[in-house]
């Protein structure tokens, strides 16, 4: 959650940085914030909100050196102006953005209570309102070692205090220090300018070597402004050392947009699955064949992300091999068990926050294998092997085309382990990928418009449909805000036919005779269902007809435009729904 981001550079226009607060909103978008400073003047633009185009126009031409600029996904504190990064002391000298959390922020405000005001509920100021106590401008005298020595120093002194998972960029007078811990920052290195981002794809488009800092590593970067010239300092446990620099690889981050959401476009690239199938991919997926039928598999996920995970469970058990699914926020309980296994993570940013801290010390017994849209993010680094989606940026917060390549990962690992060719079902998946949605789009339409106003949504389906079933209520309810669940359908039973009432949808997935049943059971009850499946059934009110193969991607299709539909017909923007963000990087 949230984006952070820093230039320090001798050119002195801020568009990259402007842009890049917005290219940085998918972390978040509950406010955004800009420092820009030129000749010792510091100039603070933030607010409630995504940074208007308006104000970026306007900002752009500023004359600016340095800036540091974040947009928040709110953790400690209202969506207010004041909470709002960057934060800073009373006398303006030191100002901060933050991503992660500060777990005793508390402590530290009482602690420093007599001796400043704090002006927000933000865990983040108590680093600038720490300096503005314990740094001792004293010590500065006119030599820039002197200063650096200093700012160390005082890190040093404050992360004795400060206890949590967060990375910083603090600016004081020409100097910036960027310290990563748990949450990702990288730099960029160019000519006359060093940068700082959470996000690796931003950093490489922008710098010509990068460079992913580790923990509790941090760099101190200095502009001079009399020789116009920019230095920095690599440390780790306070001593400065040399990073290994890589070549940043240019990416075309396709941002255009014919449709009228994000989201809409995205459903659509799921076509396009067969990116998957590289070299390399197939190379790890041999190697995972063979791995599995070897050790205990762990399949462990958060979000949407999960159920690709659950519905890979499935699939192995079909294929006689066992595994345990794990969520993501609940596998550090599971650490001092898990030992000599193979460990399949799937998460779409490889920065997923609940899983980064499990693994530090899972990565020494066990074999860690990732499935990630995001090649040189953490999770990535941690792994001995990766998959990679290559589905390209995903842009709308509801993650679609990315959960499709997450099941297509599992048929190409099906493949592997049965030796079941699935080209023809592929070209055939390609070539009637448009027909199938729009012979649906009318009446999923004609569904969303009626449901829209329902207070209640459930989807059911058996076996593998089961974690297609919770895909779709999480996709309904993040968008539309609509309370919706997904049960297997066995479980009807147990509980939740208390809860269907006259002129509920529920959405029946599959057209098995233990799925049709439970569907007479909700009809009986005055639910209306709303089957999907090859075949249609007498038990359907309506029925959306998906073709008899690569099912769960056409299910997925049609769950999906349902969710997008129905939060349309709402007036609610699907691409970036209240209260959530892109990158989940706090536990």
């Amino acid at each position: 959650m949230c984006g952070i981001i820093a230039r320090i550079s001798t050119n002195e226009n801020p568009t990259s940085t402007l842009q890049g607060v917005k290219f940085l909103e998918y972390r978040g978008y509950d406010s955004y914030g800009i420092l820009l400073s030129y000749n010792g003047i510091d100039k603070v633009e933030k607010n409630i909100g995504e940074l208007p185009i308006k104000k970026l126009e306007e900002l752009k031409k500023e004359k600016s050196n340095i800036e540091i600029a974040h947009t928040r996904w709110a953790t400690h504190g209202g969506v207010t102006k004041e909470n709002s990064h960057p934060h800073f002391d009373k006398d303006k000298k030191f100002f901060v953005v933050m991503n992660g959390i500060i777990e005793n922020y508390l402590d530290i405000k009482a602690n420093l209570k007599n001796q400043v005001k704090f002006i927000s509920e933000s865990d983040t100021e108590v680093i600038p309102q720490f300096f503005s106590v314990y740094f001792d401008e004293s010590k500065n005298g006119e030599n820039d070692e002197n200063i650096e020595q200093n700012l160390i120093n005082t890190t040093s002194q404050m992360l004795e205090e400060l206890k949590g998972e967060f990375s910083f960029i603090l600016k004081y007078k020409n100097y910036v220090i960027s310290f990563k811990n748990i949450n990702p920052i990288v730099c960029g290195i160019s000519n006359d300018e060093i940068l700082f981002s959470s996000d690796m794809g931003y950093i490489q488009n922008h710098s010509s070597q990068y460079y992913n800092l580790n923990d509790e590593e941090f760099v101190i970067s200095n502009f001079n402004q009399k020789d116009k010239k920019v230095s920095f300092n690599f440390y780790k446990e306070y001593t400065k050392f040399n990073p290994q620099l890589k070549e940043s690889v240019k990416t075309d981050i396709d941002v255009s947009n014919s449709y009228s959401t994000y989201m809409e476009k995205e459903i659509k690239e799921a076509k396009f699955v067969r990116s998957l199938i590289t070299t390399s991919n197939l190379s790890s997926l041999k190697y995972l064949k063979n791995t599995i039928q070897n050790k205990p598999v762990i399949l462990c996920a958060a979000g949407t992300s999960y159920y690709a995970a659950y519905y890979m469970h499935y699939m192995l058990l079909k294929q006689g091999i066992n595994s345990q699914i794990t969520l993501a926020s609940e596998l550090n309980n599971y650490s001092s068990v898990i030992k000599n296994s193979v460990i399949i993570i799937f998460s779409q940013s490889g920065e997923t926050a609940d899983l980064i801290y499990p693994l530090k010390n899972l990565r020494d017994n066990n074999e860690i294998f990732t499935i990630s849209n995001s090649p040189n993010s953490t999770l990535d680094r941690f792994a001995s092997r990766s998959i990679y989606l290559n589905c390209g940026r995903e842009i709308g917060v509801a993650s679609t085309k990315a959960f499709s390549f997450q099941i297509f990962v599992s048929y190409l690992l099906e493949k592997e382990l049965s030796g079941i060719d699935i080209e023809d079902n592929l070209n055939k998946f390609e070539s009637e990928f448009e027909k199938v949605l729009e012979e649906s789009q009318l009446l999923i339409e004609k569904i969303s418009t009626k449901f829209k106003s329902s207070k209640d949504y459930f989807f059911i389906g058996r076996d593998s449909y089961h974690p297609l079933a919770l895909e779709g209520a999480l996709k309904l309810k993040e968008i539309s805000y609509i309370h919706a669940e997904g049960f297997a359908g066995g479980e009807l039973k147990h509980g939740t036919l208390a809860l269907i009432e006259k002129g509920i949808p529920v959405v029946v997935i599959g057209d098995s005779l233990e799925i049709i049943s439970n569907a007479t059971e909700i009809k009986t009850r005055g639910g209306i269902i709303i089957g999907i499946s090859p075949t249609s059934q007498e038990v359907f009110d309506y029925h959306i007809k998906i073709p008899n193969y690569f099912n769960e991607l056409f299910i997925t299709l049609v769950m999906h435009t349902l969710a997008l539909k129905t939060s349309q017909g709402l007036g609610h923007n699907p691409d970036k729904p209240r209260n959530l963000a892109k990158s989940v990087t706090v536990k």
